[in-house]
């Protein structure tokens, strides 16, 4: 068992302060658009600087306009994960009452609570886990 730190705390919490908005915000079908819609984007790049370094004009116009478009349909991927994102973490307290059984006000105290400097936790790696009255919400 560890006291709870100024250092452990801050990667933790979210932005605004909160321990379960950080929690889904984690990962999502949003991130997973951004990270593989970033994959290929930086393929297409590759396949444009490969193509272009060939010296064939033809080929650096079919690698320029190639790469373009997947390059616009990836920048439009990667938008649509972030509002995917962003709506994910703004509902996050309705899903975890949903999710959780228990009340907002509760689930409230409990977003006060965890991270006050007296709050003891238990961690092999550096990750906040096992918080042994909250099982329901992970």
């Amino acid at each position: 068992m560890k006291q709870m730190d100024e250092a452990f705390r801050k990667k933790c919490i979210s932005k605004e302060g909160s321990y379960l908005e950080k929690r889904r915000s984690i990962g999502g079908v949003g991130a997973g658009i951004v990270a593989g819609s970033a994959v290929l984007l930086a393929a297409a790049i590759l396949l444009f600087l490969m193509l272009a370094a060939s010296g064939d004009t033809d080929l650096i116009v079919m690698g320029a306009v190639l790469a373009g478009g997947i390059g616009l349909f990836c920048l439009a991927f990667i938008l649509l994960g972030i509002v995917m994102n962003k709506k994910r973490r703004s509902g996050y307290m309705e899903y975890f009452v949903k999710h959780a059984g228990y009340s907002r006000e509760e689930l409230e105290a409990f977003d006060r609570e965890v991270l006050l400097p007296d709050t003891l936790y238990s961690t092999t790696d550096g990750k906040l886990r096992g918080i042994p009255l909250w099982p329901a919400i992970w």
